[in-house]
């Protein structure tokens, strides 16, 4: 059996490799996918240590969930020495009763050991992010193999209904960082930063380990928007309701920035659990 995550990732944007590579390639990333084999991590973990050797820090991590600076925090990288385990959801079960399309599940054993950083955004404005990362706007590259590339085309309304109605597809009405947690529901990261204060909470990360952050210029950053251009009130009461759990957790009130309920600097900490099958957050009073 070929997992429906597993099928797209092997499969989509696969039409520009030559003619042999469309063929011989799919197969190849079913067969590493299915059993979860990473020789580009292995490699990483190598450079990793290279980089590291000599010096107090520890062997750091970092969960990148889609649309949350990632790209910024890549070239932070000569700086700040870690792997980064892009697009994945921390899984022993690797069907798709676990694993949504879009995002990819890596056995615990292979983040083990490692200090965990990842970062969240507010779902309002990540949806708008989103939008534009698959319509090839604001610096992106026109993505017609991404599943959700039609949807947008119909609009930005559209788009979001859709989203906030589904269940199989990254995005979705699920919790919108299914990254943070693992098959159990226990939390795997150990600090969260937040989109919209990331320098800041990268200066003090940094200094956790005695480092100095070099705020890097911006390649991605989208020109000033007026967000009620995107959401009418409907359509924003519609979003913060589905969305009502990870707004609270890390701090969101509309487009606003409040205080969280969890202490985001010391995540594992907090008495929060998510079960992603079931879509249940434990520890959480709305």
């Amino acid at each position: 059996m070929i997992y429906r995550w597993l099928k797209h990732n092997a499969f989509s944007a696969n039409q520009s490799r030559p003619f042999q590579l469309r063929i011989i390639f799919p197969w190849l990333k079913i067969i590493f996918g299915y059993f979860d084999l990473r020789p580009n991590l292995k490699k990483a973990k190598i450079k990793l240590f290279k980089k590291a050797k000599g010096s107090n820090l520890p062997k750091i991590g970092y969960i990148h969930v889609p649309k949350t600076g990632g790209s910024y925090v890549a070239s932070l990288e000569s700086d700040f020495p870690h792997i980064s385990f892009s697009h994945v959801v921390v899984r022993t079960d690797r069907s798709d009763k676990w694993c949504p399309i879009g995002l990819t599940p890596i056995h615990p054993k292979k983040i083990e050991g490692y200090y965990i950083f990842a970062t969240v955004r507010n779902p309002l404005l990540m949806l708008i992010s989103y939008y534009h990362h698959v319509l090839g706007n604001e610096g992106f590259n026109k993505s017609k193999h991404l599943y959700d590339y039609d949807v947008a085309n119909k609009g930005f309304e559209h788009f979001v209904n859709t989203i906030i109605t589904r269940e199989d597809k990254w995005p979705s009405k699920k919790f919108l960082f299914p990254n943070l947690f693992d098959q159990e529901g226990r939390i795997v990261v150990d600090w969260v930063n937040r989109n919209e204060t990331l320098d800041l909470d990268l200066k003090k990360l940094l200094n956790r380990f005695d480092l100095q952050h070099q705020i890097k210029e911006r390649k991605r950053v989208a020109k000033k928007r007026v967000n009620n251009e995107y959401y009418s009130k409907e359509l924003l009461e519609k979003v913060c309701k589905v969305y009502a759990r990870e707004m609270k957790i890390f701090g969101y009130d509309g487009y606003k920035i409040i205080d969280p309920l969890a202490e985001l600097k010391n995540f594992k900490s907090s008495n929060i659990k998510y079960l992603y099958s079931e879509d249940k957050v434990e520890g959480l009073t709305l």
